[in-house]
């Protein structure tokens, strides 16, 4: 339809959804966030991102999003994805973790992530 000249409005908060559409803007509380093509948005976001795999990702994640330097952690299938904007933060966090179950390695930042932390972000603005 794109294609032809129709432009459609999608309000989702579905991120694999959201990665097919052309241009996308984050909206909190009625202000503009974050806008472009998504992988522009995700590639301009500033995060850092890392992946762990292994046993009790939703244990770890809870744990995670307690520690200084992680902005945002959230579980994908069996992984489990931490993201900051304070690339030595995250990394210390990760490395203070100690959890050796887990294999860690960085990752490109998805849109999810960069939804997941712009949501945390606004929350966080809210409440101070």
């Amino acid at each position: 339809m794109a294609g032809e000249g129709l432009t459609t409005l999608v309000s989702t908060h579905y991120m694999d959804e959201a990665e097919r559409c052309e241009r996308i803007v984050y909206l909190s509380d009625g202000h503009i966030v974050a806008q472009g093509a998504p992988d522009q948005v995700a590639r301009n976001s500033g995060l850092v991102t890392y992946e762990a795999t292994g046993e009790a990702i939703d244990e770890a994640a809870r744990r995670l999003r307690q520690m200084s330097g992680v902005e945002a952690a959230a579980v994908f299938g069996r992984s489990v994805h931490v993201a900051g904007s304070d690339r030595a933060a995250l990394e210390r966090a990760i490395a203070d973790f100690g959890d050796a179950a887990l294999t860690w390695h960085e990752v490109e930042p998805r849109l999810e992530d960069v939804f997941i932390h712009l949501l945390s972000s606004s929350r966080h603005s809210r409440e101070n």
